[in-house]
């Protein structure tokens, strides 16, 4: 593993690096940094795919509103594990490499705060996309059993909003290639915050405020790194600015033995008339004539007008 630079270098592409929150900077950076490639760096595409119920994608139509729950509550439960162990693994590389009694007091702080922060108490909302829109381990994994659909939505329109309330996307890494260059990225950025500092300010202090300001960006960056056994998915995700787990925007639905938090993302405003739906998939189901006569009544109802294409998943129902 390549060893972390962590002190000097306060200038080019480190002080572009350093500029702004969104994850355009971190990806910039590590393009111009030789020995950290993103070998699995592409373009989004459209439509992003959605794999929901049946019921919840009426919801969606009639609402005009998506939920992006909180990171700590999804589907996964181990989402932040693999990129918080290499994130904890560097770190403590860079505190074993610094001389520095200042810098390596915050190294070590910083290690500390994210060792011990319960991640249900961060404060990161991810909204999850596929550009997949017929994948037999989707169906599984996010739809329930026989009442599966896939949403296909114009990528642009959805970017659009992201950008209005402030959110960023970003392809998942399946390879380890690639996560390490994130994750070293977003370690460097916190790293350099912390040595900017007020030198007056004491190390746990100076810890508590970068990671008021830059937490969610070291969450977000970790909640895209996978597992390469789910590379088929192409996953992209679209992360919360900052929002904590009090806030009045944050709501709750029930899940099987809690409750989960998230937060409402607008589809459309509300002088649009059209939602960006550009396909829909009916997925494996016994009964599909039946799903869709009701798919084709939510389209007329709704008047999504910028449908392309409906579509009936050929996987075989028993297969799920």
């Amino acid at each position: 593993m390549a060893r972390l630079a962590v002190a000097g270098d306060r200038r080019g592409n480190a002080d572009r690096f350093c500029i702004g929150s969104n994850m355009t900077t971190i990806a910039e950076w590590i393009a111009s940094q030789p020995n950290h490639r993103d070998v699995e760096q592409r373009p989004l595409g459209s439509p992003l795919f959605h794999y929901t119920s049946l019921e919840t994608m009426e919801k969606i139509l009639r609402t005009r509103v998506m939920h992006a729950s909180h990171v700590a509550y999804m589907n996964d439960g181990s989402e932040l594990e693999l990129g918080m162990g290499m994130l904890k693994s560097l770190l403590k590389e860079a505190v074993d490499s610094l001389s520095i009694d200042r810098e390596k007091y915050l190294a070590a702080g910083l290690l500390a705060e994210i060792d011990t922060l319960p991640v249900q108490y961060t404060s990161v909302f991810i909204l999850c996309f596929s550009e997949a829109e017929n994948l037999l381990s989707q169906w599984q994994q996010y739809t329930p059993h026989g009442r599966g659909v896939s949403i296909g939505l114009d990528h642009d329109s959805v970017v659009t909003r992201s950008q209005r309330a402030g959110w960023h996307w970003q392809a998942c890494r399946y390879l380890r290639e690639s996560q390490l260059a994130w994750v070293h990225a977003i370690l460097k950025r916190l790293l350099r915050e912390l040595r900017e500092c007020h030198t007056d300010m004491a190390p746990w202090d100076a810890v508590r405020e970068v990671m008021r300001r830059s937490g969610a960006a070291l969450y977000g960056t970790l909640a895209s790194i996978k597992h390469e056994a789910f590379s088929a998915e192409r996953e992209w995700r679209f992360i919360s600015p900052a929002i904590q787990l009090s806030a009045d925007s944050v709501e709750f639905r029930p899940a099987q033995s809690t409750l989960v938090p998230y937060v409402e993302f607008n589809l459309c405003d509300a002088e649009e008339t059209a939602l960006p739906v550009r396909k829909i998939w009916i997925g494996p189901t016994p009964h599909p004539d039946h799903t869709r006569a009701v798919v084709g009544a939510l389209i007329n109802r709704f008047a999504l007008s910028e449908l392309t294409s409906l579509q009936e998943c050929r996987i075989p129902f028993r297969q799920i």
